[in-house]
């Protein structure tokens, strides 16, 4: 049995395109939990009305409430949040709302994504025959244009990333699956002995972002083995949630994540040296974008005073520099 985790915020559309191409999954049995993270507008009342119209069999609960009963293959567990606690503690209460459960895997993605029908057996036959693995991921490609790759995970080095296939196109892929040290949050199937204290999986120390980086780098130093698996698809309509009419807020929040994460992994020297070469790289990244001298220096005194004096990005935080100005 695969629980599948989809996370909503005000995207009801996006939610009920993706539970719909769920339904269409062939040769595994899961479960479906869509966790309303708080939403504002009409999306609890959307999703609850397309279920019932649809007759897939639902149980509705809000926060803290738990499940008294087992929950059926293909059964669908509507789970309301009081408020948006973010991507990570989303997510973490759907894995912990569906842990008593008898489940072997549990499959974490975007709700903005739609599925070819073999994806999950694909990522579920992998996983059962290769019990080294921690997790897996599907290739991940455009919903805009299906015969273009999003990512297929990455690599991890030294508090860097680096995309494998993305943007490439028409790739023939000559093997079913390869090794790959990062794996993003869109779509990732764990077993369930992968969830950690109190039946967690992403640190909630950022309300938004860098949850699947820091998961990548916790994995890599305990040479936990992750793979993409090629022969399964999936399409990803790549949310534009956290878009403002001035990016500066976006960048900086994405670069105060990255700098307290790795403050969290990195010894003081190493971290002195990734942070030296992060500011000529956002220096640069920000003359590129047209912001003048400056205001770049500027931007990288804030950053690297408030990712010294901070261990975490709440709510808070992260909804004010959003709608405020950075410098």
């Amino acid at each position: 049995m695969v629980s599948i985790v989809i996370l909503n915020w005000n995207g009801w559309r996006d939610t009920i395109d993706c539970i719909t191409s769920l339904y269409q999954l062939e040769g595994v049995e899961f479960s479906l939990v869509v966790v309303d993270n708080g939403s504002t507008n009409e999306s609890v009342e959307k999703i609850s009305s397309y279920i019932h119209e649809s007759g897939i069999q639902t149980v509705e609960l809000n926060e803290g409430e738990v499940l008294t009963q087992p929950v059926k293959e293909r059964e669908l567990v509507f789970y309301q949040l009081s408020k948006n606690y973010g991507f990570a503690k989303g997510n973490n209460l759907g894995l912990q709302l569906m842990s008593g459960q008898n489940v072997d895997y549990f499959w974490i993605l975007n709700n903005d994504t739609e599925v070819e029908p073999n994806s999950l057996k694909t990522l579920v036959d992998f996983m059962n025959n290769n019990g080294q693995y921690r997790a897996c991921t599907p290739q991940i490609r455009y919903f805009s244009d299906k015969n273009k790759i999003w990512n297929c995970g990455g690599r991890l080095f030294w508090g860097f990333r680096k995309y494998y296939y993305a943007d490439y196109s028409n790739v023939v892929f000559n093997k079913d699956f390869f090794d790959i040290t990062f794996v993003t949050g869109c779509a990732l199937l764990i077993g369930k002995s992968s969830l950690e204290q109190d039946n967690t999986l992403f640190t909630e120390r950022f309300f938004f972002g860098e949850e699947d980086f820091d998961l990548s780098m916790r994995w890599k130093a305990n040479n936990k083995k992750i793979a993409c698996c090629t022969n399964s698809l999936i399409y990803h309509k790549v949310s534009a949630s956290t878009q403002t009419r001035n990016e500066l807020p976006k960048i900086y929040i994405h670069y105060l994540n990255r700098y307290i994460n790795i403050k969290q992994h990195f010894g003081r020297l190493n971290y002195s040296i990734w942070k030296l070469v992060n500011n000529i790289w956002i220096f640069m990244l920000l003359i590129k974008k047209n912001y003048s001298a400056g205001r770049a220096i500027s931007f990288l005194s804030k950053l690297n005073k408030e990712s010294m004096q901070r261990d975490c990005v709440d709510y808070d935080y992260f909804i004010n520099t959003l709608n405020g100005t950075v410098i």
